[in-house]
């Protein structure tokens, strides 16, 4: 028996599914992995006197790592166009749901649950369409509704030529 399944994406789809992956494996990598390491070129001593001027090379030393892992881990993303995104507030019974979706053009790349308490049982993505992730949050029982939040960014695909 030789049966075929035929899988068509939208070059649309694919493109989502491959900014999905990126960033995904961007995210997974941990930070402190890959953040430049430094030693400071003075040691002090309780109880000694410390020189202003070893005390600014120092300081020196802790702010040129720092330059260097924002340049490295945090300036790359300057491409992309992030927003918060809330959601209307739920209702007010135990486990009352609110959603949001992020545009078309978009990726959800968070998703959580705000309330002006402690009211929030979670919050959770789930896809509704493929290439479409909604960000849904659950109140809690204490009567206080909650919204849900979204980070939805867009990239620009010039500065990123895999997305």
């Amino acid at each position: 028996m030789n049966d075929q399944i035929e899988i068509h994406l939208s070059s649309a789809t694919v493109r989502r599914g491959v900014r999905l992956a990126a960033i995904g494996l961007v995210l997974s990598v941990p930070i402190w992995l890959l953040a430049s390491s430094f030693s400071t070129p003075h040691q002090f001593t309780n109880g000694t006197d410390a020189n202003a001027d070893e005390v600014n090379e120092n300081f020196s030393t802790v702010a040129e790592a720092v330059n260097d892992n924002w340049q490295r881990f945090i300036r790359p993303l300057d491409f992309a166009n992030c927003q918060n995104v809330s959601s209307p507030p739920s209702g007010i019974a135990d486990d009352a749901l609110t959603f949001l979706e992020c545009p078309a053009d978009a990726l959800l790349l968070a998703c959580t649950c705000m309330s002006d308490d402690t009211n929030c049982d979670g919050s959770f993505t789930e896809s509704v369409a493929p290439g479409v992730l909604r960000c849904t949050a659950q109140s809690g029982d204490n009567g206080v509704p909650v919204t849900a939040r979204a980070m939805c960014c867009t990239f620009e695909e010039e500065q990123f030529p895999l997305l």
